[in-house]
């Protein structure tokens, strides 16, 4: 388990940067597995991108 600026998270869990914009509680797909968004930092206002904290979706959700 991981702190971070997004709360607590797993090995399981990941970080993922975009310069898509993507909405709080969204499913998105990362090789085959299913995560929520948990939370966004924005970092669009000074580098054109933005930061997602996702949480993995258990595997009984797919």
């Amino acid at each position: 388990m991981n702190f971070a600026e997004g709360g607590t998270f797993t090995v399981n869990d990941r970080k993922i940067l975009t310069t898509k914009k993507i909405a709080n509680g969204k499913l998105v797909t990362i090789k085959d597995d299913k995560y929520r968004v948990m939370q966004q930092k924005p970092h669009d206002l000074y580098a054109g991108f933005f930061v997602y904290y996702v949480r993995r979706v258990d595997n009984e959700a797919k």
